[in-house]
């Protein structure tokens, strides 16, 4: 294989490599020495770069102008062997893994900043809900107590609506035993509920009864009378 451009030999690998490099360079085939030597040194992590520039520096090597490019490339590759150059490129290096490291720590503030705008769009979502749930729960409880509540009010409504009326206990005294009720009986009787109980009682009471016995017999007739009205009463 002929090379013209220096190029050309970048495009091989391994043995194929070291081998067109010797031919091409030193005009020969390499020996089994050289070739080991420069297998190992590419297997250690040195370029391709290295090893033309080494076999262009051996005094079997062929003008540099025959093959373009490689006047070239041994030239930069002393450059970057001077001790400026190399300062120079550990500082480029230094300047690039510096700018790499601010727009790292930007990048990392940046997601921070969002990581917080986020949080505090969670945190304000978790309050609203956390408020909304409270009122429910207070809706809730209010609802639950009134639940609770209702019952007792409706037993009072139902027990007052059971309750005679002090002018029927009155009435009901009147008819049947003649007078009116004591004062702190009317609310005793009233919780009887029915008229018809209530009158009920009221005959078969030993007041009656009393009253029955004791009267003359001109008006006892009037006072049966009084019992069939209570009677008739009664069963309304």
């Amino acid at each position: 294989m002929i090379v013209k451009n220096v190029v050309e030999l970048f495009a091989l690998d391994g043995t194929n490599f070291v081998t067109e490099a010797y031919r091409n360079l030193l005009m020969r085939e390499p020996d089994e020495h050289g070739l080991n030597y420069y297998l190992g040194r590419l297997a250690q992590g040195y370029s391709k770069n290295d090893i033309i520039v080494e076999l262009a520096k051996s005094p079997e090597c062929r003008p540099l102008d025959e093959i373009y490019g490689l006047k070239k490339l041994v030239l930069e590759m002393q450059y970057t062997r001077h001790w400026f150059w190399r300062m120079f490129s550990r500082y480029k290096r230094f300047e690039r893994a510096f700018y790499s490291g601010t727009t790292l720590l930007a990048q990392i503030r940046t997601e921070l900043t969002l990581a917080n705008q986020r949080l505090d769009v969670l945190q304000n979502t978790v309050q609203v809900t956390a408020n909304e749930q409270t009122r429910q729960i207070k809706n809730l409880t209010q609802g639950t107590s009134q639940i609770l509540i209702m019952p007792t009010e409706l037993d009072e409504l139902r027990n007052n609506s059971s309750r005679l009326s002090q002018a029927a206990v009155k009435q009901a005294y009147e008819d049947i035993l003649g007078r009116l009720p004591e004062t702190e009986l009317i609310s005793y009787h009233a919780k009887i509920g029915s008229r018809s109980a209530l009158r009920k009682a009221l005959i078969e009471s030993g007041e009656f009864h009393s009253k029955l016995k004791n009267i003359p017999e001109y008006a006892r007739g009037i006072f049966q009378r009084q019992i069939q009205i209570a009677a008739s009463h009664c069963e309304e």
